[in-house]
């Protein structure tokens, strides 16, 4: 996920967002700063693509509410 923001918003997302290792679960999660202060890019990798989404939208959920002030909408799943 490539997110494009003011340095002060990636500032504070970067901070809450520490780089993850979970061993038993087999992922990990981490958070760079794009070049020229341009925002953040965000990479997940993981053995189960819904492990993966629900670390995506955990941050995006922090992404979400520091740049806008929103929290995020409940996942829509398709039926």
């Amino acid at each position: 996920m490539i997110v494009f923001t003011p340095k002060p918003h990636a500032d504070a997302i970067l901070e809450q967002t520490p780089a993850l290792y979970h061993k038993e679960e087999q992922w990990m999660a981490g958070a760079s700063r794009l070049p020229n202060d341009a925002g953040l890019i965000y990479k997940v990798l993981g053995m189960q693509s819904e492990q993966v989404k629900r670390i995506v939208r955990r941050f995006l959920a922090v992404v979400r509410q520091q740049v806008v002030g929103a929290t995020l909408p409940a996942a829509f799943h398709w039926q």
